[in-house]
């Protein structure tokens, strides 16, 4: 099951498990061409959220930002907590760049979705003290 593994990748990337999680992620990349187009579009997004998460605890915040700006770009699913997520990090990168006004921007992306999640709660409290990295 695709979404199983997506949710087990993102998992393996929180806990910081990224040499199993990199493993994990080549293998969703691999298996996103065996889905139909409808799912094939919904977990491209998920799919970049997850490299970019990935990349940025890797310190790598230009192939961060990269794979989270397609996240948001292709986001066309009911279930936005990954699209929160992408918004927040890409915050934080500005934040780390001293692109307060970009993160800002970001930042209030992230708290219009008003979808509940703990990316809200950091948002608001980067909006009042910038991220530091």
């Amino acid at each position: 099951n695709y979404d199983y593994h997506v949710h087990y990748a993102f998992s393996l990337i929180q806990t910081g498990a990224l040499k199993q999680a990199r493993i994990e992620l080549n293998k969703l990349n691999h298996k996103l061409t065996e889905l139909g187009p409808r799912h094939r579009k919904l977990y491209t997004a998920y799919l970049n959220y997850l490299w970019g998460h990935y990349f940025f605890l890797k310190g790598q915040d230009e192939k961060a930002m990269g794979f989270l700006q397609k996240c948001i770009e292709l986001y066309h699913a009911e279930l936005d907590a990954f699209l929160g997520n992408a918004h927040l990090l890409q915050g934080m990168i500005l934040d780390k760049r001293k692109d307060r006004m970009g993160a800002v921007i970001s930042y209030n992306k992230c708290i219009e979705l008003d979808n509940h999640t703990q990316a809200i709660l950091l948002a608001k409290q980067y909006l009042n003290e910038p991220f530091q990295g």
